[in-house]
């Protein structure tokens, strides 16, 4: 039977999300998200190439992930039992805004990967 490697998941708030973590994320992304359409070229004025990787970087992953203290990310990894690291496998960003019509507050997930 091969070995199980659990996956662990950890929160992460705004004030403490470091660009070295979200290299990570970036990285998984780029590695992982998907390809532009036939028609990308059309829609963004030339500036994507139908069938290059979508990227997302870590820069504009800070403008639209974290754009306020409310905001946080969740990753999930798991723990190699050869080099006893962890490896980034999935991460969702999230937000806990308050919401008026609501009477309370929203969650909103961005499932990244």
């Amino acid at each position: 039977m091969a070995p199980v490697h659990p996956v662990s998941y950890t929160c992460i708030r705004y004030s403490l999300l470091t660009d070295q973590i979200l290299e990570k994320c970036s990285n998984l992304f780029n590695k992982n998200y998907g390809i532009w359409s036939d028609d990308a070229p059309v829609h963004s004025n030339n500036k994507l190439q139908a069938g290059t990787p979508v990227k997302l970087g870590v820069k504009r992953l800070r403008e639209m992930m974290l754009f306020n203290d409310a905001c946080f990310l969740v990753t999930a990894e798991i723990r190699s039992f050869d080099t006893n690291q962890f490896e980034l496998i999935g991460h969702a960003f999230c937000t806990w805004p308050k919401s008026d019509p609501l009477n309370g507050n929203a969650v909103w997930t961005t499932q990244s990967v």
